[in-house]
Order: C-alpha cells, then sequence, then structure tokens
C-alpha cells in the first residue's frame, strides 16, 4: 500500500507524533517562502505539499485512517492532500510552538539597543556621530551622562500595524586606553615623584579638568592603589556612585652615577 505522505515529510510510518511535527517543522522553515532564498514556483509547491501532508499526518485521527487506507482515500477525482485551497498555513503557523512560529509575529514597534560610550565622552560631554540604517544622527552626549541612562531617538524603531517605533539606546561607558572602567568605578594610573614618595607629599591629580588634590602616604610602594571615593561614574538604575582608583607609578629615580657622595653615604647608613 502506497503512503506517499510520509516521504514527504522525511519520517517513517513508526514515527512517533513529536518525530512528525520536529520534521515538519525543520521542512516548513526550509522551504517557507519569507525564509527560502529561492523563490521559485516549485519551492512554493513543495512547501505547500509538505503543510499537506502535515494536516493528515499531524492529526493522529487522520492519521489512523490514512495508515487504514493510504493514498487510495485520495482517489475517485479527490485531489485530497495535493489540494491546498482549503488549507489556511498561517494558521498552521501560529498554531506551532516555539521559536518558528515566533518568525512570523510582527517585529516589536520600539528597538532597544546597547550604546558604548568612551568615559572621555562622558567626562567631558560630547557629541556622537551613529549609522542608523541610511542615516547619520548626531547624539548629544550630556557631561556626566550616567550608566544605563536611555537616549530616545524618535521614529527610528520599526513599523508595525501599530505604526512607526521608537529606538531606545541604553548606555554603557566603556574604557580607553588612560581610564580603565569596572561597573562604575575607573582605574588609572598616576605618576609620582620618588621625592613626593620618600617625603609623602600632597600632589595635585588633573581628572578631567577636576583638579584632585591628593596626599601620598610616606614611603608609599610602586602598583598600591590610592582610592578616591564618589569619583567615579553614576548608575542611572542602581543610583550607585563608584570611586577612582590610581595605581601608583613611581618616577623620577635618579641614577646611581648622578648621586653626591653625601647623598650616597646617607643612603648606605640608612638602608
Amino acid at each position: 500500500m502506497s503512503k506517499k505522505l510520509y516521504s514527504i515529510l522525511e519520517i517513517t510510518e513508526s514515527s512517533s507524533q513529536s518525530e512528525i511535527k520536529k520534521s515538519y517543522r525543520k521542512l516548513a522553515k526550509k522551504y517557507h517562502p519569507d525564509v527560502n532564498m529561492n523563490k521559485s514556483e516549485e519551492s512554493e509547491d513543495k512547501f505547500k505539499e509538505i503543510n499537506s501532508a502535515y494536516e493528515i499526518l499531524g492529526d493522529e485521527k487522520k492519521r489512523r485512517e490514512y495508515d487504514k487506507y493510504g493514498d487510495s482515500m485520495f482517489e475517485n477525482g479527490n485531489s485530497g492532500i495535493y489540494n491546498t485551497e482549503d488549507i489556511d498555513i498561517e494558521d498552521i503557523i501560529r498554531g506551532m510552538f516555539g521559536d518558528f512560529g515566533n518568525m512570523y509575529e510582527e517585529p516589536e514597534k520600539d528597538i532597544n539597543a546597547m550604546l558604548n560610550v568612551d568615559i572621555s565622552i562622558i567626562k567631558n560631554g560630547d557629541t556622537m556621530q551613529l549609522d542608523i540604517g541610511e542615516d547619520v544622527y548626531d547624539l548629544k552626549i550630556p557631561k556626566d551622562t550616567k550608566n544605563n541612562h536611555v537616549f530616545k531617538i524618535e521614529g527610528y524603531g520599526n513599523t508595525n500595524s501599530e505604526g512607526k517605533g521608537d529606538l531606545y539606546l541604553h548606555v554603557e561607558i566603556s574604557s580607553n586606553e588612560e581610564y580603565h572602567v569596572v561597573g562604575e568605578d575607573v582605574i588609572s594610573k598616576i605618576n609620582i615623584d620618588l621625592k613626593s614618595i620618600l617625603l609623602g607629599k600632597t600632589i595635585e591629580y588633573n581628572y578631567f579638568g577636576n583638579i584632585q588634590k591628593i596626599k601620598i602616604p610616606e614611603n608609599i610602594e610602586n602598583g598600591k592603589k590610592l582610592r578616591i571615593k564618589k569619583m567615579g561614574l553614576g548608575n542611572e538604575k542602581t543610583k550607585n556612585k563608584g570611586d577612582l582608583y590610581l595605581i601608583v607609578n613611581i618616577i623620577g629615580i635618579p641614577k646611581s652615577k648622578k648621586l653626591s657622595k653625601k647623598l650616597r653615604e646617607l643612603i648606605e647608613k640608612e638602608f
């Protein structure tokens, strides 16, 4: 007894209902006109044939009838399974579960995206040029914009049955060569001369035009971190304020040949 429907869905008569559905989803995705790059009439006919076969084998009652009579159930002038005029293919797809069915839903009207912004732009304020589709959009970034701040760009979302949506850009502040960003904390290097290290002096540090006076502990070791509280970045969502960490880098160490005799004797004595 001929049972062509099983070969159309690339399964066997012993296949379970879940296996039938899995094979159908794979084939329908392969030949669906909205997914398949080959828009030929042959491809569309194949898609209709697959859906028609699933109409029978995907229904347990219809499948039992088909297993009993095979392809003969479509004889006597009834084109049966190959007549797709009464089949609503979109209803079949909407009735399916999982991500394949979601491929045919309307896109969300609004678009949410991450916007990486260099810390120097955040601390100084500047304009970023964004390539959005075919347009170049100038986005003004106010000084000290916080992590998770959202910029709304009207009219740059998707279009669906509800109309034209908007684009929402969520700020994520990023590092550069001088400043490393970890969450809301900022880490950088600070050059300190040997004299300030030995004597524990107060030095000035220029943090994006904000002059900070920093007391250097006597004999602080190279590579140690100095913490300046609440001088990091803000977070609009959590309301947190990060810290600034400065890694000590000792500079200006004199060459031994240039040390005076008196200084040599002093070093010899003290160390």
